[in-house]
């Protein structure tokens, strides 16, 4: 497994277009684009898989973005009190362990662990398909995630999501900042 990925990399690091000099053999190219010199389609790699070897329950920080087209904004008062219920039912029914929600006007940040089946991937497409289907958000197709590794990133995480209002000068204080819950804090 690690040998494909490696030579997936070195493949990755010349270009793909025919007739350029730094350009493998042709049954080792991705799609071309039409744009040249040494511009082409990256392979897809799996959406959200974490890697067998991460244990089930691991904390991720995850990132979901709505669309340009989104309105109103996650934030207002309507929207962003039904999006944390949804986290927490979500939390609740055991689809995920949610150490921290918050909810940004464009995006929401989280800290979750999810169990191997049916994994992060199938877990966040029910969720934020639910959330378009009734509370009308439209989200962007994907989302970000990064495995926490260990206190110290898990804590620093959480400050940097809780701080994120404040970087955006939407609020003075973190804990001004009213769209957020954690589980570590149920009676918030």
């Amino acid at each position: 497994m690690l040998m494909a990925w490696a030579s997936t990399y070195a493949a990755l690091s010349s270009c793909h277009n025919p007739g350029c000099k730094n350009s493998p053999p042709a049954r080792e190219r991705p799609k071309m684009n039409t744009n040249h010199p040494c511009t082409f389609h990256y392979p897809q790699r799996p959406h959200h898989r974490p890697p067998a070897w991460v244990k089930e329950g691991s904390l991720f920080h995850l990132r979901f973005r709505a669309t340009a087209t989104q309105a109103p904004p996650l934030t207002h008062p309507r929207l962003a009190p039904d999006l944390i219920v949804a986290a927490k039912r979500y939390h609740i029914l055991g689809h995920w362990w949610c150490k921290l929600f918050l909810v940004m006007p464009d995006h929401i940040h989280a800290m979750l662990a999810f169990p191997q089946a049916p994994g992060m991937s199938a877990i966040v497409a029910n969720w934020k398909r639910g959330t378009a289907r009734f509370q009308q958000v439209r989200w962007q197709e994907n989302y970000f995630d990064h495995r926490i590794r260990h206190a110290r990133e898990s804590f620093e995480t959480w400050e940097y999501i809780r701080q994120n209002p404040v970087a955006k000068g939407l609020c003075v204080a973190k804990d001004d900042w009213l769209w957020w819950w954690s589980a570590l804090t149920p009676m918030r």
